[in-house]
């Protein structure tokens, strides 16, 4: 927002708000670098501009807020930007896609995940809430992989919806089906493939341990399903060179003949969602279909 508008607003009577745009902003006692720091707020903290100053090149606001925390002292304009509920929607997808851009860093990351939470809730559009909800879930599934010390994230974890620990694996973990019910609630905006696209890559818990069937059955569960909805997504040919490596290393999985019935129904699964794709897509999974079934202890 412009200086002059802001003082505009304030000389009708009308208070500018302002929300910060980053993590650890900055508010001090005095209008300057140097003076004592009086709290650093977190990203999307909405503020009150009762004044303006202008020191150097500077331009410093001084900011008062009741909520989410007591505020009242002077921040550089740079660390918000201008706030109306009008855009606050606009605002969050801003700060979701900049903080995805971002470098990673434990804190912000954090930080904006707890944002997120709250804009999705306030959110109209469901659009709006896919992407918000997306960007929340990649966050967290890189702050839990960004090699934090493992009893920060776990504490961390243990009180953030959407976490989940795998028993078997022994970590925490954005299961795909975190992704997939999200993709269900999103279903028919824009975002929706892209949820599916993150779902098929995403891991699920627990060890197949070698099980033919149960390979077959998450992969139907992960990069099928993303195929079986959009063949021809944007995502597709990604998604298919994913299944082409998967299927050539389950062509040497030993199995136990009595799971023989699981497998037969796994490969016909397949086979049903390889045969709604491009003849190119065909021609690379097919092989490593057909020698698994021609395997010969598959009874039928």
């Amino acid at each position: 927002m412009k200086p002059w508008l802001i003082v505009l607003l304030l000389s009708v009577g009308v208070p500018a708000q302002r929300m910060t745009i980053g993590s650890g902003s900055r508010v001090r006692a005095e209008p300057n670098a140097q003076a004592q720091e009086v709290i650093k707020l977190g990203v999307g903290t909405v503020l009150t501009v009762t004044e303006t100053k202008r020191v150097g090149d500077v331009e410093w606001l001084h900011v008062v807020a009741e909520a989410p925390v007591k505020v009242d002292g002077w921040m550089s304009a740079a660390l918000s930007v201008a706030y109306d509920d009008h855009n606050r929607d606009h605002l969050a997808l801003n700060v979701a896609r900049q903080r995805l851009a971002a470098k990673p860093v434990w804190a912000d990351d954090k930080d904006a995940i707890n944002f997120l939470g709250k804009a999705m809730a306030q959110a109209q559009d469901r659009a709006v809430v896919g992407e918000l909800a997306l960007a929340r879930l990649l966050l967290m599934h890189r702050s839990i992989n960004g090699g934090t010390a493992y009893e920060e994230v776990e504490a961390w974890a243990k009180k953030t919806p959407g976490a989940s620990f795998d028993e078997l694996g022994g970590g925490w973990m954005v299961p795909a089906s975190a992704y997939w019910s999200l993709h269900d609630a999103a279903k028919d905006t824009p975002v929706a493939e892209v949820i599916a696209f993150e779902a098929a890559k995403a891991p699920i818990p627990g060890e197949c341990e070698g099980s033919l069937s149960c390979a077959l059955s998450l992969l139907e569960y992960g990069e099928g399903r993303y195929l079986s909805l959009y063949p021809r997504g944007a995502h597709s040919a990604e998604i298919v060179e994913r299944m082409v490596e998967a299927l050539l290393n389950f062509v040497e999985l030993p199995f136990d003949e009595a799971d023989s019935a699981e497998v037969n129904k796994g490969i016909s699964s397949l086979k049903k969602i390889i045969g709604g794709l491009e003849p190119s897509a065909q021609k690379k999974l097919l092989p490593s279909v057909a020698r698994i079934e021609a395997r010969g202890k598959i009874k039928r």
